[in-house]
């Protein structure tokens, strides 16, 4: 982390801007009453994928004005353009895939806990049963909230039970790699 400090002004208030890692930057304000909150001031540069999206038509700049000019809910213009528009473009090749972010170790631990809960409640509760089906539309509330909690309570559960130590293990099993 950087600091860049300003000069006092008239009023002996100072600056501090604070840049992560990252590049987002943090402005922090003194003055008679000492350090203000910060307040969040993203002045980071662009990276090279919202570059190359602009540069090609693509970038926040055109998505706004697709927005405020399409004459639809700006909520829905907003899920046109991310959803419909960029895919096309990136299908057609105009702009490059929308770089993926890795899961942390953390997230990859939840989303095997949930599958594996999921995996769970289907062998207890097939759906030819009376167990929740996702893709129905016969489905009621309670059998919905049954496995929504069925699956909260298991992936906490499996979250929260400790890998078995290597001790732990069955020493006569024996593997010929």
């Amino acid at each position: 982390m950087s600091i860049e400090w300003s000069t006092p002004d008239e009023n002996g208030a100072r600056t501090a801007w604070a840049t992560r890692e990252d590049g987002v930057r943090t402005q922090w304000t003194q003055d008679e009453h000492g350090w203000t909150s910060p307040t969040s001031a993203d002045t980071s540069a662009p990276s090279p994928y919202e570059q190359q999206l602009t540069a090609a038509g693509y970038g926040d700049g055109q998505r706004q004005h697709y927005i405020e000019q399409s004459g639809q809910d700006p909520e829905y213009a907003a899920c046109v353009w991310d959803e419909q528009i960029m895919l096309a473009a990136e299908a057609a090749g105009e702009i490059p895939a929308r770089p993926v972010e890795p899961l942390t170790p953390a997230e990859q631990a939840e989303n095997a806990a949930r599958s594996q809960a999921m995996r769970e409640y289907w062998q207890q509760y097939p759906e030819d049963q009376g167990g929740w089906d996702p893709l129905s539309n016969d489905n009621d509330d309670a059998t919905k909230a049954q496995f929504d909690t069925f699956v909260s309570e298991r992936t906490q559960q499996l979250l929260s039970t400790p890998e078995p130590s290597p001790a732990e293990y069955d020493d006569d099993f024996d593997m010929d790699l």
